[in-house]
């Protein structure tokens, strides 16, 4: 593809124009890569490449020419991964000059500093839509990490602060689950997080799990059986005690109403996880009158663990990618760009836990459907991208072959049928179609 694209980087190439310029020297030819008409400049380079490639000009005579450096070294740039070797400023000039389209897009595809990536962009734009759509993506998905870290490091200083509290906090039924949670949390967001808040959080968790293993060494005496173990197995679950019962349905409520809330925000996770807090108390309170049984405690310490993870996870979303609601629509509208968002909202649905006898928060639904829709979308989605894959592979075959004959016109004709096939897929993704 490399010499294909310098054969015709002018698209009104013609088969009289490309015999005349074969005929010339490559003293006339270099002559005429000085020319102020672009199209004679790019013919007479182009002419250049292809005797540098089958052997008629040996490379050692450019130097002899007195061509522009950067034509030079463009000619002698043998495969992509000469570039390698170039700095910064080198490839951004040649990313602006360079008179083949597969170099100019191979020395934007080197650039990582943003200041010459906007600069590339101003000069692109409008002159060349291959560099410039390189330089913008390039842009975007920088300033997307830099958002998507950054949300990161804001979720890991509050899971943090979250844990220290719950270090010192006083030991329940559900301290070892809390501690769970904010350890799972801790492991999807620490990613970017400096050695001063890791050694916070580790001294954080050292402390809470102490406590827990020190609660656990300590032996309780067992109850009295009296009833015969074999009957067990045959034992009917026990029901809830109606008080405990009303506080398991207040907490559940709470989560619905919290999560059906149409503004998310810090004031509204932090008023929740104080209304949670008080209806722990609460079911506390009610052990002290009867014995919770294993159903029950199994039961709530879920519905709290679901509470805790389920809206922090929640705010987080919201945080990373904005409200809910246009986070849903892009969700449904742009599938082949929402892999990240598919996927915190599939794992946030898996942390809500919700229990089946209970009417469900209307927002699961809408992420339920919003997900089907997306997974079938980007289904299609894959369908498409491979149809052009199998257009551009057969496009590229019948190309070499009408060079091979001397045709170049149709091979020309060809060629940008394949740049058609090839604009909507991304060069990272098929690395193969792109050399």
């Amino acid at each position: 593809m490399a010499a294909l694209s310098k054969l015709f980087t002018n698209k009104n190439n013609t088969d009289d124009k490309t015999q005349a310029t074969q005929s010339f020297s490559p003293t006339d030819l270099a002559e005429r890569s000085h020319s102020a008409d672009r199209r004679q400049r790019q013919a007479a380079l182009a002419e250049l490449a292809n005797r540098l490639e089958d052997g008629r000009l040996p490379s050692a005579e450019l130097d002899q020419l007195g061509l522009d450096p950067l034509d030079q070294f463009t000619l002698q740039l043998q495969n992509p991964d000469d570039l390698n070797r170039l700095s910064a400023d080198e490839c951004l000039q040649l990313a602006l000059r360079g008179f083949s389209a597969q170099v100019r897009n191979l020395a934007a595809e080197q650039l990582t500093e943003p200041e010459q990536l906007e600069q590339l962009a101003r000069a692109a734009k409008g002159h060349d839509k291959t560099v410039y759509r390189i330089a913008r993506d390039k842009l975007d998905a920088q300033r997307t990490l830099a958002r998507e870290q950054q949300a990161d490091l804001e979720q890991a200083q509050t899971v943090v602060e979250r844990l220290e509290r719950h270090a010192e906090a006083s030991f329940d039924p559900l301290y070892a689950g809390k501690l769970k949670a904010l350890t799972d949390q801790w492991q999807d967001c620490q990613r970017d997080a400096d050695e001063a808040l890791t050694a916070r959080f580790e001294t954080a968790r050292q402390t809470a799990q102490s406590r827990l293993d020190e609660r656990s060494d300590v032996s309780e005496p067992e109850p009295e059986q009296e009833t015969p173990v074999e009957l067990e197995a045959d034992a009917e679950p026990q029901p809830f005690d109606p008080d405990r019962l009303a506080i398991f349905e207040r907490v559940l409520e709470e989560l619905r109403e919290r999560t059906d809330a149409p503004e998310f925000d810090d004031a509204l996770l932090r008023e929740a996880q104080h209304d949670l807090t008080e209806q722990q108390h609460r079911w506390r309170e009610s052990e002290a009158a009867s014995r919770p049984g294993k159903d029950e405690e199994r039961a709530f310490h879920r519905l709290c663990t679901a509470f805790e993870t389920a809206l922090t996870h929640q705010l987080a979303i919201v945080q990373r990618f904005g409200p809910l609601e246009a986070l849903l629509q892009r969700l449904e509208e742009s599938p082949e760009k929402m892999h990240a968002e598919a996927q915190a909202l599939d794992e946030w649905l898996h942390e809500l836990d919700w229990p089946a006898d209970y009417p469900a928060p209307q927002l699961k639904g809408r992420v339920e459907q919003a997900l089907a829709r997306h997974h079938d979308q980007l289904a299609e989605h894959h369908k498409l991208e491979i149809q052009s894959i199998r257009q551009a592979r057969a496009l590229m075959r019948r190309c070499q072959a009408a060079v091979s004959e001397g045709h170049l016109r149709r091979a020309s004709g060809l060629l940008h049928g394949i740049e058609d096939e090839l604009a909507a897929l991304k060069a990272a993704a098929h690395p193969g179609l792109f050399r």
